[in-house]
């Protein structure tokens, strides 16, 4: 998941080279999908859980479309 810069032009294809480049093969993300922001607890710490939930269940409040690994 991640939550781009607001005005960012980032997409979906632009994180898939910028890893294919730079990352061993088995550390690249077989799905990348973007978020208006990460669930966070009353501390402000990131909920991993809510995290894994949301994308086991495959829908998650999503700002652009998700790029399935080809």
């Amino acid at each position: 998941m991640i939550t781009p810069r607001a005005g960012s032009s980032l997409t979906a294809a632009d994180i898939d080279t910028w890893t294919r480049e730079r990352l061993s093969a088995c550390k690249i993300p077989r799905r990348v999908q973007f978020v208006d922001q990460l669930p966070k607890g009353s501390t402000g710490k990131i909920l991993e859980r809510e995290i894994n939930r949301t994308t086991l269940r495959g829908s998650a409040p999503s700002r652009d479309s998700e790029a399935a690994r080809s």
